[in-house]
């Protein structure tokens, strides 16, 4: 019977994750329209790039450099995409990618709430959007990154939830973002998720290589 061996927790990569995940939830909620509370995810993200070596500088600029009424115009593309009151050009839930019949509130986003309940969470807001919208499972990944720092055995559900979730529709719908966003702005969001995910993917998959 093999044995796996626990890899060596990055403490230090693990908090800089959870803020990154607490900053991508944010926007999600359409946050971090205010010219303060932008630059200090900018900051943060900044820091993060260099350390995980992430080619996000040029979209860190394009936000960085944004002014009041281009925040304003990706304000309004923001709404278009995400909240309505049209129908929403680029659905912000996991049911949507993973079904066939891109359905709302199918059998996906049971399975999501489930995955919370297992963890002992409850999602504020549930009643107003679906469990799988991708606001609540950002969120979702910094607590799993916030209760690995108390826990290092609890990674294990960080791997788990990338691997069941996020990672079956996170590029399918950012690429989905990049395609229908009339601004720089919402464009410069979805490309730095999308490295962020996609390194937090890999770095799971290589931690745990071998392992069960």
């Amino acid at each position: 019977m093999k044995v796996h061996q626990d890899p060596i927790f990055n403490v230090a990569q693990a908090e800089d994750k959870k803020k990154a995940y607490m900053i991508f939830s944010a926007y999600y909620h359409n946050q971090l329209w205010n010219q303060e509370e932008l630059q200090l995810a900018i900051d943060m993200l900044r820091d993060f790039a260099v350390t995980e070596e992430l080619a996000i500088e040029a979209d860190l600029k394009i936000l960085e450099q944004s002014s009041n009424d281009q925040l304003k115009s990706a304000v309004f593309d923001f709404t278009k995409l995400f909240i309505g009151p049209d129908q929403l050009k680029v659905p912000p839930y996991e049911s949507v990618y993973v079904n066939q019949d891109r359905l709302i509130m199918a059998e996906s986003t049971l399975k999501v709430r489930r995955f919370y309940e297992m963890c002992g969470v409850e999602i504020n807001g549930k009643g107003k959007f679906p469990e799988d919208h991708i606001a609540f499972e950002l969120e979702f990944m910094s607590y799993l990154y916030h209760r690995a720092l108390a826990d290092h055995q609890e990674r294990r559900r960080i791997r788990q939830f990338l691997k069941a979730h996020l990672s079956k529709w996170y590029e399918a719908h950012l690429t989905e973002v990049e395609e229908q966003a009339e601004t720089e702005i919402c464009r410069a969001w979805a490309s730095i998720m999308r490295q962020v995910i996609e390194k937090d993917i890999s770095d799971a998959e290589n931690e745990w290589k071998g392992g069960s």
